[in-house]
């Protein structure tokens, strides 16, 4: 278990287990006090089981720790004990991670989501994992998005509520417990 913060400067810090380079600090000492990542100048961050992400001043996104799925979005499958660029991501406003997928905002309202798959929790149309990031279907005017362990949910800007992945105990909201690999809108009387 790790845990990180970003401070009111924009520098993000971690602390905890540090096995798989969740800190971002370039060892894999775990450590019980914060450490710095490198990173100034964060404008939001999220983490996820054993991984971080971090959304840059500039609109990129940055990942750090385990990688096993693609979790960090690098086109690899190799951890990283130091922040590295989720690959074409330039335009993020919000990072949302998972237990071992991710999901980000851009600023033009489009959702992109990268890791594991394997219950259509990226949202693109099937259950392969990716390792770098792809566009959600058919969401263009993202308001906000949450992401689970295995299921994600994004809120448009007009109020609609969408969401995919495992569905088993109903957690897409759809009336039904039918897992979907693309988003499906909220059930409302």
């Amino acid at each position: 278990a790790h845990s990180c913060a970003r401070l009111a400067t924009g520098e993000v810090v971690c602390w905890g287990d540090n096995y798989n380079g969740q800190l971002g600090n370039g060892r894999r000492t775990d450590s019980a006090d914060p450490v710095p990542t490198g990173i100034t100048d964060a404008v939001s961050i999220s983490l996820g089981l054993s991984y971080s992400c971090a959304v840059l001043s500039g609109g990129r996104v940055q990942c750090w720790g385990r990688n096993d799925l693609g979790q960090l979005g690098n086109d690899s499958t190799d951890d990283s004990s130091v922040p590295t660029n989720a690959w074409g991501m330039t335009s993020a406003s919000r990072v949302f991670c998972g237990s071992y997928s991710c999901c980000a905002r851009n600023q033009n309202g489009s959702a992109k989501c990268w890791g594991d798959n394997s219950e259509g929790q990226l949202g693109v149309g099937d259950t392969n994992p990716r390792v770098r990031p792809v566009s959600v279907v058919g969401l263009s005017d993202v308001w906000e998005l949450a992401v689970g362990g295995y299921h994600a949910c994004a809120t448009e800007s007009d109020g609609t509520v969408r969401c995919w992945g495992k569905n088993d105990w109903g957690q897409l909201g759809d009336g039904t417990r039918i897992s979907r690999d693309e988003p499906v809108e909220l059930w409302h009387n």
